[in-house]
């Protein structure tokens, strides 16, 4: 609290620091996930017309404990979470999404569970740390970057669907809905 007396977020730098390069709404998203105690999964649905089917149901879950920037194998995540003795990796999207080859090391580095919140329209407000508090606690905000338990269902179903191949005249044979 400066000079103000306003609840605010400071950085001071160092030459040991390795934060000095974020935004404060990244630092400012890791010290509040420091303070949190549950974090707000977002549900994996199939759904493909006719087939709606909830893979994982999302919700709350309580944290156990944080680490901020903590290497796992090759790279080095914005935050790990422990959740009932399952590693759950955060990244805070302001800047930078996940990319393919970041998403490849999470998968490469044990099949690691991996979410992203997007806190990119931020990017040039100033705000303080409950409002963004708040903006984290935005279920729309989070998305899955991978979810082995979801990947394997949806691979299951994937598998069990029946393909019939469409003959030039416009009709499939063996199809069970023919009438």
């Amino acid at each position: 609290q400066g000079q103000k007396n306003a609840h605010h977020f400071a950085h001071r730098g160092t030459n040991e620091c390795e934060y000095v390069k974020q935004t404060n709404i990244h630092c400012m998203a890791e010290e509040i996930f420091l303070e949190e105690k549950e974090i707000l999964l977002p549900p994996i649905i199939i759904d493909e017309g006719n087939t709606y089917s909830p893979v994982f149901q999302g919700g709350k879950a309580s944290i156990d404990s944080v680490e901020l920037e903590k290497r796992i194998s090759d790279f080095i995540p914005d935050i790990v979470l422990n959740i009932n003795g399952v590693t759950l990796l955060v990244e805070i999207y302001v800047t930078h999404a996940v990319d393919e080859e970041k998403k490849a090391k999470v998968i490469k580095a044990g099949n690691c569970f991996m979410v992203e919140i997007d806190l990119s329209e931020f990017v040039h407000e100033d705000m303080t740390k409950e409002q963004l508090r708040e903006h984290i606690h935005e279920a729309a905000r989070t998305r899955w970057i991978h979810n082995p338990i979801a990947l394997n269902a949806i691979n299951e179903f994937e598998s069990s669907k029946k393909h019939y191949t469409v003959n030039p005249n416009g009709t499939i044979p063996n199809c069970p809905a023919r009438v």
